[in-house]
């Protein structure tokens, strides 16, 4: 067996699983594979040749704590991981190319991110996702505490989506980073200061639900 099919066990609760061990025949997860079941626990049986885990395939899973996804994994579809609200922990591989948001939007209790250094493509400090050169910002947890961030001083490019839902930030410095993609900044409530001395290009819905009159801006364009 080398692929589980698209919506192999979606929605199947497996009650009784805890855990689901990977074989390491497995090269791709389908797409909705897993969704909405209710194991606890994802092992991968050691040298995993899997490649692909595929758009929502573990989505909804909401008791699984815990992932380490083998460092064979090139590519994580979106929603991958949506809504797995019980997931804390999750360590990404060492071949992954790229990220998109998706992957891991509405895991509000996710505070351990964690990357090989191997990785060409992709960086985390302090549990944020940033391309590897630092110049563009990827992916702040909702559930990070921090009421103030300082984005580093090398990005200069906040992707869309990037930073949403994240009920704690307060203070938001974005130094040197001059563009701010479409909602980048999206429904963090309780921000109450913006500063962005170089910002020059915003695109649509940036703040959204975020900052409701201009008092909350400091220094924007």
């Amino acid at each position: 067996v080398t692929e589980i099919a698209d919506n192999a066990f979606s929605s199947q609760k497996l009650e009784n699983v805890h855990t689901i061990v990977i074989p390491n025949t497995i090269t791709i997860i389908g797409d909705n594979a897993f969704k909405k079941c209710s194991f606890q626990n994802i092992q991968f049986e050691n040298n995993s040749n899997l490649i692909y885990i595929g758009a929502s395939a573990f989505e909804e899973c909401r008791n699984l704590n815990s992932i380490i996804i083998p460092n064979s994994v090139s590519m994580i579809g979106t929603s991958a991981f949506k809504m797995c609200t019980g997931l804390t922990t999750i360590t990404l591989s060492a071949s992954l190319s790229s990220f998109n948001n998706s992957i891991l939007q509405g895991c509000d209790d996710l505070v351990n991110i964690s990357i090989s250094v191997d990785n060409q493509h992709l960086t985390i400090v302090d549990n944020v996702i940033y391309s590897k050169n630092m110049q563009r910002l990827i992916y702040y947890p909702s559930g990070k505490t921090n009421e103030t961030f300082n984005v580093p001083y090398e990005v200069n490019e906040i992707l869309s989506g990037a930073i949403a839902n994240n009920e704690h930030l307060v203070n938001l410095n974005l130094y040197n980073v001059t563009t701010l993609r479409e909602s980048s900044i999206e429904n963090c409530d309780n921000i109450s200061n913006v500063i962005g001395n170089y910002v020059t290009s915003v695109y649509k819905n940036v703040l959204l639900d975020t900052l409701t009159n201009t008092d909350k801006y400091k220094d924007m364009p």
